[in-house]
Order: structure tokens, then C-alpha cells, then sequence
């Protein structure tokens, strides 16, 4: 249980960064 709740938390940290990527990029566009 503890091992799938850490595996949960580092995609969800992941996610996080691929979204502030994303909008860097896209502010950079705009």
C-alpha cells in the first residue's frame, strides 16, 4: 500500500511539472 501511495504522489509530481512546462511555454508563445 505505502509503495502504490509514493508511486502515486511522484506522477502526480510530475504532472505538476509537465503543467508548469507547458505554461512557461505557452506564456513564452503568447
Amino acid at each position: 500500500m505505502i509503495g502504490a501511495i509514493n508511486k502515486n504522489k511522484a506522477v502526480v509530481l510530475s504532472l505538476k511539472k509537465v503543467v508548469i512546462y507547458i505554461t512557461l511555454l505557452l506564456m513564452d508563445i503568447i
